[in-house]
């Protein structure tokens, strides 16, 4: 019965591609073209498997990661209120930081990817990570100042966690932010976060 649907939403949908333009060419490449393999797949019973990820896990940590997270924490604590503007980029910063916890669970082109991601513990921590994130990103949807601080608390705990048991460099101790949600700590955790030796963790 599953199939029989699927494959009628197949015949369906290039019907009506097929009639959206004069040439059905126009149609195609933007939207059957994406739109078929997956729908073909679906009537198969198949998943497609998810693109590789082609950089070094280091890599998102640099390029996504730091720089939200760095983002997030600094505007957290803020002693001003927060300004439309601040909360846009807030949110958007929380959008990276709930995705890359995604990425991070995927094997990177780095060599302790595989080891990394194959480890119970290193799992757990991304999960964590990423409900961190989420908690953070409902607080700046409220424009919660006060909840939006303490859900960065628990965010930079995480990270520093994490970070203690599979940094490769050294860094200071997992902070106590989540049970001392003081912005002084907070503050005192950006100025330490790290820009130029990003790449090296």
């Amino acid at each position: 019965m599953a199939r029989w649907l699927a494959w009628s939403a197949l015949i369906a949908l290039i019907a009506s591609v097929s009639g959206c333009v004069a040439s059905p060419c126009d149609c195609l490449p933007r939207d059957a073209a994406r739109i078929l393999p997956r729908a073909q797949a679906i009537a198969y019973g198949e998943t497609p498997p998810p693109l590789p990820l082609r950089i070094p896990i280091k890599g998102v940590m640099a390029g996504i990661i730091d720089f939200s997270a760095h983002g997030v924490f600094t505007l957290a604590i803020s002693d001003k209120p927060l300004t439309d503007s601040d909360w846009t980029a807030a949110g958007l910063a929380s959008i990276n930081l709930i995705g890359s916890a995604s990425l991070i669970t995927l094997p990177g082109s780095g060599p302790d990817d595989a080891d990394w991601i194959a480890t119970p513990e290193w799992q757990v921590w991304a999960k964590t990570f990423q409900q961190a994130s989420i908690t953070t990103a409902i607080a700046i949807r409220g424009k919660n100042q006060a909840g939006f601080l303490a859900a960065a608390n628990t965010l930079a705990d995480a990270c520093q966690s994490c970070h203690s048991r599979f940094r490769t460099i050294g860094r200071p101790d997992a902070s106590e932010m989540a049970s001392k949600p003081a912005p002084a700590e907070l503050a005192a955790f950006v100025r330490a976060w790290p820009s130029s030796r990003a790449l090296e963790r």
